[in-house]
């Protein structure tokens, strides 16, 4: 069985372990916790592979982990199985996925765009990380190296035009770091 994800809370010192078995999809298939992030609303959010709903967020008042897009069918939530996500200057997440590219995807309605998968023009597999450079050019790490994406604003939270600029390295690229 899984662990799950442990939180450590600083004031009681103590630390919480969350698992996601009642979210099993096969009892006998292993569950991977494969990213957790804290978005800017202080949102802990949670990709659990194996699972029926692949991502989650902890519900602070009931103090549980609960779906993130109850409401979305299981083919559109299996697509973002990921390995890492991250919160955009107009509070948009990204996941990059490990072989369905990049997705952008609103906190409450779910998913807007889909880039860096279209097979034999751009698709890139096994994203490992993801970073803002700076409001909306994204620098993407994967096993087929470092790749820049640009996306548009359009009312805040919406992208639509993308870029796929040259390669920037073609070399394994995990994890990326910026300095602030």
């Amino acid at each position: 069985k899984s662990q799950g994800l442990f939180l450590y809370d600083q004031l009681s010192n103590e630390l919480k372990q969350y698992n996601f078995n009642n979210y099993r999809l096969n009892v006998h298939e292993q569950l991977y916790t494969t990213c957790a992030y804290k978005d800017r609303q202080n949102t802990i959010w949670a990709i659990v592979n194996g699972t029926e709903h692949q991502v989650y967020k902890l519900n602070r008042a009931t103090d549980a982990f609960e779906p993130a897009f109850a409401d979305m069918s299981f083919d559109m939530v299996k697509k973002l199985s990921s390995y890492c996500m991250l919160e955009d200057t107009f509070g948009t997440l990204w996941f990059g996925t490990w072989n369905n590219g990049v997705f952008a995807v609103d906190k409450t309605t779910g998913i807007k765009a889909n880039y860096l998968n279209t097979e034999g023009v751009d698709k890139i597999l096994h994203i490992h990380s993801i970073v803002e450079y700076e409001p909306v050019t994204f620098y993407i790490g994967s096993n087929e190296g470092l790749t820049s994406l640009m996306g548009t604003p359009i009312k805040g939270y919406k992208r639509d035009e993308h870029l796929r600029e040259p390669v920037l390295s073609n070399c394994f690229v995990y994890p990326i770091y910026k300095d602030r």
